[in-house]
């Protein structure tokens, strides 16, 4: 539908990285032996054991031990990786023997731990046979095993559906984009909303368990660590430039460490407000946004919050961004040579507009025009990154097009300049203008050293020195709004659903949609009179034009203009 926008997705968690561990400070006599079961090699591991296996000699002990491991990368989205150390003995008493963490013929070990962990021990591992018999070679075997898991994941069962007010049948103008409404017959706009519930489940850690000689089983354990899973819902409304946050709440619930609690459910969350438009002047936009996201939150082995691996900086949703709205609020330009003069280009004479941009790049296409300036040519700006929150839009053309400025001609021989924007990032929002979500605003830094505009016009369309106009564009100001919210997806976003309405205050029986109920409108209403079916002249919408339309446009008349 043309008035209900939606962003709806649902993020799949899935392990994304290898779990590789490293192990030194070792010691392996003859008959035991180091093996990597999965893996590369004795630097770069999954799953690692140490066998003492050998036909003993008589009065002989074997033994080998590792001292030292280093988790060296992987692990989930937040670099958790689960350790799980088991062992085996065959022959009982001190014939053969095994250590883990320093402890004799232990019990398998569960533990949670964070890429970059560094276990160092005496017997961290060790494994040790002895042949007591004075005479006879004897079959001694003893094992010690390490598995290396990621940690379990917390994944959507049932993403929320939120529900809010449908306010399209409010329509006074169903022939115009967006959703046209009349303060004068509706001073409040009523919305509710609800979240949806949400349930999502942790699944088990999954490991291999030494269980024999040479002998292993799967086993699965609760998770060691704790992770939350919660809803974070926020309804916005933005009215012209200026962007209010009217409700929040952020449920959630945890998975404990070590819990059989293995699946959540949080319930839906509801709100309602009123929405006073009785003060706001005719041709207000009012952008409504609803957004609603699904998720988890990560804890160390320690049990303090933990922020994913994975960085996303704003330059980077302006890059992934297809389109900017972007508007001049001022700008003074001058020029001189063959003519001479100037002026300042105010916000009201400058509409914002929508620029289409291809995702990846930070490159846009602009033309003139759209900086207030009297020139139909279409240039690029080159878009470079300063900082992480800076972008520079470089521009340097020879359009070498003779266009018409109304009084002459003009060749627009050259043009040159910069601009540069602090990014600034907000909440999600909706833009109507470009019919997009978008969570940056990018406003002017480091004033005309860094924001300016030359370029060399020649008069008549005739280059020689006698022609030439040099023009400046200097105190520009201005504003974009872009950023694409749904290009990446933040390892704690489960499911994101963003909802959002487009509102304009507008006069009831403005038929050709100017913002003015005048002799247009009246003439074009008279025009219809009579008619019957889909005409923009039936304002009560109820099939025909008639005398009910006649008396909402008289009664509205000069309203808006």
């Amino acid at each position: 539908m043309k008035r209900l926008i939606s962003l709806a997705l649902v993020f799949m968690v899935v392990p994304l990285f290898a779990q590789r561990a490293s192990g030194w400070n070792g010691w392996l006599d003859p008959g035991v032996y180091f093996e990597v079961l999965s893996g590369s090699g004795y630097n770069s591991f999954q799953w690692a054991q140490l066998r003492a296996d050998q036909d003993v000699p008589p009065r002989t002990v074997r033994y080998g031990h590792l001292q030292t491991v280093l988790l060296t990368e992987g692990g989930d989205a937040f670099g958790r990786m689960v350790l799980f150390w088991s062992g085996y003995q065959q022959n009982g008493g001190d014939r053969s023997q095994y250590w883990l963490h320093n402890v004799l013929n232990a019990s398998p070990i569960l533990q949670g731990g964070r890429a970059g962990a560094l276990y160092d021990m005496p017997r961290l591992m060790q494994v040790r046979i002895w042949n007591e018999q004075l005479f006879s070679w004897q079959p001694r075997y003893s094992a010690a095993s390490l598995y290396v898991s990621n940690a379990p994941s917390v994944q959507l069962v049932a993403a929320p559906e939120p529900r809010w007010t449908d306010v399209s049948w409010l329509d006074i103008n169903p022939h115009k984009p967006g959703i046209q409404i009349d303060p004068k017959y509706l001073p409040d706009l009523n919305l509710e909303w609800s979240t949806g519930s949400a349930t999502a489940r942790r699944t088990m850690t999954s490991v291999k368990k030494l269980v024999g000689r040479n002998q292993y089983a799967d086993a699965n354990f609760p998770s060691p660590f704790r992770d939350d899973f919660g809803l974070r819902a926020n309804v916005s409304v933005r009215v012209g430039d200026q962007r209010f946050p009217w409700w929040q709440a952020s449920p959630s619930l945890p998975f404990l460490p070590g819990g059989l609690i293995e699946q959540r459910t949080i319930v839906s969350e509801y709100g309602s407000t009123a929405i006073g438009l009785r003060s706001l002047p005719l041709g207000t936009t009012i952008a409504l946004a609803f957004e609603v996201e699904a998720r988890r939150g990560a804890y160390d082995e320690l049990g303090q919050a933990i922020e994913p691996n994975i960085v996303r900086e704003p330059m980077d949703d302006l890059r992934d961004a297809a389109s900017l709205n972007f508007d001049i609020r001022a700008l003074t330009y001058r020029y001189s040579g063959a003519l001479s003069g100037g002026g300042d280009v105010r916000d009201e004479e400058a509409d914002p507009i929508c620029v289409s941009k291809e995702a990846g790049s930070l490159d846009i296409r602009l033309n003139l025009i759209d900086l207030g300036l009297p020139y139909d040519v279409p240039v690029v700006f080159s878009g470079s990154r300063i900082d992480a929150e800076t972008i520079e839009w470089t521009l340097n053309a020879q359009p070498n097009l003779c266009v018409n400025l109304g009084a002459f001609d003009a060749l627009i021989k050259r043009i040159a300049g910069k601009l540069r924007g602090r990014i600034v990032a907000e909440p999600l929002f909706f833009d109507p203008l470009c019919n997009a979500f978008f969570n940056l605003q990018i406003t002017p830094i480091g004033g005309d050293a860094h924001n300016w505009l030359d370029a060399e016009v020649y008069a008549l369309c005739f280059e020689s020195s006698i022609t030439r106009v040099n023009v400046t564009a200097r105190s520009i100001d201005y504003r974009a709004l872009s950023g694409s919210p749904a290009a990446f997806a933040d390892p704690r976003v489960l499911s994101r659903v963003a909802l959002a309405q487009a509102i304009e205050l507008a006069p009831f029986g403005d038929i050709n949609q100017d913002g003015c109920v005048d002799d247009q409108d009246l003439a074009e209403l008279l025009a219809d009179f009579g008619m019957s079916g889909a005409h923009r002249s039936d304002i009560s919408g109820n099939g025909f034009v008639d005398d009910y339309d006649l008396a909402i446009l008289l009664e509205n008349f000069g309203r808006g203009c």
